[in-house]
């Protein structure tokens, strides 16, 4: 990365090199100057939007897992309430230790 930005300083510094007597001399290409702060300007702009969207991106993905997350949570209590809720009403039908899931009807 550092090689390539390096490299395209070294064009940017030949272009302006070239195009610095026309821009000193010929009064319709006056602004010329301002070009290349222009330009640094702009690639910052673009810079900073690019981590904007990376750092909504990132609080999105969290929000997300937080909901996730909360779903998940919501579910396994609810499994938990309707499992014992089921067992309160059924006592006869509590699985004993070392019973195999197979054998939970076989006793009836």
């Amino acid at each position: 990365m550092l090689l390539l930005v390096v490299f395209l300083g070294f064009l940017w510094t030949i272009l302006i090199n070239h195009l610095r007597i026309e821009w000193t001399l010929n009064p319709q290409y006056g602004y010329g100057w301002a070009v290349p702060f222009l330009c640094l300007y702009l690639i910052w702009q673009r810079m900073q939007k690019a981590e904007d969207v990376r750092l909504r991106e990132a609080t999105a993905r969290q929000e997300k897992q937080k909901v996730e997350s909360r779903k998940q949570f919501q579910l396994s209590a609810f499994v938990r309430l309707a499992v014992s809720a089921l067992r309160a009403h059924a006592p006869h039908r509590r699985s004993q230790p070392g019973m195999a899931i197979g054998q939970l009807g076989a006793g009836d």
